[in-house]
Order: structure tokens, then sequence, then C-alpha cells
């Protein structure tokens, strides 16, 4: 600049919600003009929100007028071949409103930029896409905790799985649930389930489909959430804490979300603080590309994974994703990159677990809030639902899973967040593996196992520390290939359990009982879990599997 120009302080005029953010340069000190970061910018931006009404039955029943899909009046997904006549009802038996919502507003397109930070490629894109809420009628039940669920596309409907997982604990301990449909995929099931109802939601940009929408959508619930009334979503809640998590393809979703606006959303918040509490990831290995483009091209796909956090960050695995690597590549998903780990984290700016759970399956096929079939199939519009599952001959649907060890993740993750608390110890708990090299030089891992057959380390639910099974984290299907999705278990024989425990049901569960307390004193799982465990193991004991009889106990049999 020339020295005999006067400089003088140029005003930048943003979004409503924008906040203006000072160049590396200068613009406070007079020397130059203020510059907008248009990625914050659009991170605060207030998107605009309408409830989508629809009539909750008496008696509780899926309804036959227009409705959510997912609407939990139509999830009773244990049996494939129900109908939805026996629902949850949350209302009558929890005390919970179920609401729907459209979130509309203004997004960018981002491309990838120095260092995998986020940076504009298009802007000022319409949107709308859907919000399914849940929430405690009575504000006098409120938790004050709020959880996002970056809703599950890889069934091609949407699927709420860390609601899934832990629904019973969340509205229990009183919480709100917010899913946000995540890609255009579903977004696109939604207007073929319903095309009236949803005849609002768009995702285009230019004629065309793009799933790069969807991150500002994401921020944007965000901001709604923090902002006195929460835009109505929540009625007269107000939210004390609001944490963001996603299963599977939207745990890959939400390392490419904190690779590429992490910096931003550190100081997105109210008062320049986080824009969320805490991030929890389940069996999400890898990351997804933050536009829509044709093959995938690895320019979009963030190589950066579980990025540094101020606030909490808890990532969960099974047994399975250790062998993912190389898979994908298909449809929009990027080839998975090589298994990683990474080490305990506690300092000011960095707090972070990545556990593994030893025997558990990716996915389970069942579950009891699953959409019925029937409405999968309205929403897929091509007439399919979920196959049945199907083993080899001896295996059956495992009952070891996730969910207890998600449920005391949710709540490590709020007293760590909320108290200062650290979550229990990951590093020292992982799983062991033979790691070997591939052709490209990368870590193949392969885990070691007892002389039953059953995975070492990793946090150990008492049906595998116990065992009556051999658990399979990815079980066989009945047609030979690796399913991914679910994992099967394998009774042992009398023999071998009489061996195991001298005979006695008596010791057995003994022992059993003894491991579900470690977990809790540990505070991994939470008491009504480690009371539902111990039932479980009890009645494996006494009572016939799907194929094989109960246990012949030698000396002391369960009563």
């Amino acid at each position: 600049m020339h020295p005999m120009l006067k400089i003088r302080k140029t005003a930048v005029a943003i979004a409503v919600g924008a906040t203006l953010i000072l160049g590396a340069c200068g613009g406070g000190d007079g020397t130059e003009p203020a510059v907008a970061d248009q990625v914050l910018s659009a991170i605060q931006a207030l998107p605009s929100v309408r409830e989508v009404a629809f009539v909750y039955p008496e008696p509780a029943a899926c309804p036959t007028t227009s409705h959510p899909f997912s609407t939990m009046l139509c999830s009773v997904g244990v049996d494939y071949d129900q109908t939805g006549s026996k629902p949850i009802d949350i209302k009558k038996d929890y005390g919970y409103t179920e609401k729907e919502f459209f979130q509309s507003g203004k997004a960018n397109v981002y491309d990838l930029g120095a260092d995998e930070r986020a940076v504009v490629s298009s802007s000022g894109h319409s949107y709308a896409t859907r919000l399914l809420v849940r929430y405690p009628s009575d504000p006098a039940k409120f938790s004050g905790r709020v959880f996002i669920d970056i809703l599950n596309a890889s069934s091609g409907v949407d699927l709420e799985d860390t609601w899934r997982r832990s629904w019973n604990h969340m509205m229990l301990s009183g919480d709100a649930y917010v899913g946000i449909t995540s890609k255009s995929l579903t977004a696109d099931a939604l207007k073929k389930f319903d095309p009236t109802r949803y005849a609002d939601i768009n995702w285009q940009v230019d004629g065309k489909n793009e799933d790069g929408l969807f991150w500002d959508m994401l921020s944007q619930l965000g901001t709604q959430l923090r902002k006195p009334g929460t835009g109505g979503i929540l009625g007269s809640l107000k939210p004390q804490f609001v944490y963001l998590g996603g299963q599977s393809q939207s745990g890959f979703y939400m390392n490419t979300y904190l690779t590429a606006f992490t910096d931003r959303l550190e100081k997105a918040g109210p008062d320049g603080k986080p824009l969320f509490d805490g991030y929890l990831n389940l069996v999400g290995p890898g990351s997804m590309p933050l536009r829509s483009e044709s093959g995938v091209p690895s320019v979009s796909v963030p190589k950066k994974l579980y990025q540094v956090t101020s606030v909490p960050q808890i990532v969960l695995m099974s047994e399975a994703e250790s062998r993912f690597a190389g898979g994908g590549g298909g449809g929009d998903f990027p080839v998975f990159p090589p298994y990683s780990r990474r080490a305990d984290a506690n300092s000011a700016t960095d707090k972070f677990r990545f556990y593994e759970v030893a025997g558990a399956p990716h996915a389970d096929p069942t579950s009891p809030i699953i959409p019925i079939n029937t409405e999968i199939a309205k929403a897929k519009a091509d007439g399919t639902g979920r196959a049945p599952k199907a083993y080899f001959t001896g295996h059956e649907e495992p009952a070891l899973h996730l969910d207890d060890f998600v449920t005391g993740a949710l709540e490590n993750l709020h007293a760590w967040a909320a108290k200062g608390i650290p979550a229990p110890a990951a590093q020292s708990n992982w799983m062991w593996y033979s790691i070997t090299k591939d052709a490209k030089g990368n870590d193949v891992y392969d885990p070691l196992r007892d002389q039953l057959g059953n995975a070492l380390g990793g946090l150990r639910s008492p049906l595998i520390d116990v065992p009556l099974y051999q658990y399979l984290g990815m079980g066989k299907t009945a047609t030979g290939g690796t399913a991914l999705d679910w994992g099967s278990m394998i009774r042992f024989p009398d023999t071998t359990i009489n061996v195991l425990y001298d005979g006695s049901c008596t010791k057995y569960l003994a022992r059993f009982n003894a491991a579900a307390d470690a977990l809790l004193s540990g505070a991994y799982i939470v008491k009504h879990d480690a009371d539902k465990v111990k039932t479980l193991g009890a009645r494996l004991a006494s009572q016939p599997s799907e194929i094989n009889p109960a246990v012949s106990w030698a000396t002391t049999p369960c009563n």
C-alpha cells in the first residue's frame, strides 16, 4: 500500500448469525480490512425450522395416515414379519414426545484445502432436510443433554443407530435426541415413502443431488440448538450440553467433519466456545467425501482420522473394523484406509479415547426399533426390505453386541464434558493383534485368539470373558461369505463348559457376575446394563440356545 494513502477500516457485511474473523495479517489495528471467514459464517448461520405434524394414534399403533419415516410407532423390527401393531409407545411408557421438522437454509459446498481444512467451492445453495426429534414431555425430567445422531444411510433409508443402541437408557435418563437425514440418497427415500409429506426436502444443486450440502446442515443444526428457544425443536427445553454422534458410515462422516471443520467448530459456539460438547464415533474407521463426485476422487476424502479436539471425543470399535481395510471403493464409498488406532489423550486441547470391544460385530441384524419391512420397502420403492439373517449350521445370532458399551461411552462423554472426569482408559484395553504388512506396506491386523477361539484383549463383555460360546465378530453367512454387518456365536460342547466351570453353574454365574461388576466399577457400563447382562448370562446357562440344548451341568445345575 502506498504510504501516502490514508488507511481506513472497512466494514464487511455478513449474514445474520455469522461472525467476523480478522485475517492473520491484521484488520483490528487499522492496517488491513477485516475478512469474513465464509466457512465459519456458514456454520453460525441460523436455519429455518418448521414442524411437520402427524397424529399420534391412541392406542399407539403405526399410523395409517401420513407419518414420519422411522417413527417409533412403526419400529418393531425384532421380527422381520411384524406389522407394526405393537410399537414401543414412548409417550405412554416413557413420557416422551416425538416430532418431525424440516430444517432449511443456505449451504456451501466444500473442497479440501491446505492441511485438509474445508475451503468453499461454491456457496448460497438452498436446502431443506428433515429432523426426527424425541424429548421428555415434562421439562422437569429433562437431563439437559441433547444427542444429535447423523442418521445412517448405508441401507438406503434413515436408520437411527445411536438411538437404536441406547434408546432405553436415553429415555430413562431424560435425554433429548435429534436425528438428521444425512444424504441425498435417504432424502430421496423419504420422498418415495411419502411424496406429499416430504415434497419440500431439497438436496440439489443445479438440478443434481449434492451430498456436500450436509456439513452446513449439520453445523447449523448445532447452532440452532445453542440459541434460546432452539427454534422450537425441543419445545420449551433449554439444552445445556449438545453432543454429536454417528455409527458406521455416519462414523466416517464424523471423521470427515472433524478433520475438515474442527478449527472452526472449536470457536463456533456461544462466546467463541466449541459448538459441540463432545463426539461419539461408533465403528467408523474411515472417511467420506466432502462432496458428490463421480468416482470419489481422493482429493475430496480426508486422510486424517480422529482429529484432535478440545472437547471429549470417544471412538468405539468392534472386532470387525480391523478387517475393513481395502474394502469400499463402490458407489460413493472411498476405499477404506488401513486400520489405525490413536492413544489416550487427556490434555486441555486433546481429549480422546479409542476403544475396541472383543467379539462384538460391526452391527446387529435385529433391533426393536428398526423400521418394519413394509416401511423400508415403501421408502426404497423397490419392494424390498431386510433379508432374513442366515448362518452356517452351528452358528447363531450373537448375544454379544456393542450396546452396553455405547451407553457407557455416552455417559463417560458427558461426565468428561460436564464434570471434567476423564473417560476410563482405552489404550491399555486394546485388542491383541498379530500385525503384518501388505504389499503396499500397510499394517494388516488379525486378532489373536485364546484356546476357545475368542479374541484376546479389548473391552470384554462377561459373555466373552466367562464364555459359553465362541464369538466371531465377523460371522459367516449360510452361503459361505463373510458378513461385515453382523457376527455369530457357536455354543461350546457341554464337556468344554463343564471343564471350564468345574461342572457347576453356581461357579459359572459367580465368575460371570463378577466380570459384569468389574465393568461397572470401571465405568465401562452402567448399572442397569450390568443387571441386564447378568440376567442374560443366567438365561444362556439354563435355557436352550437357538441350535443347541441347554447345558447339562455335571454337578450344580442352574435353577
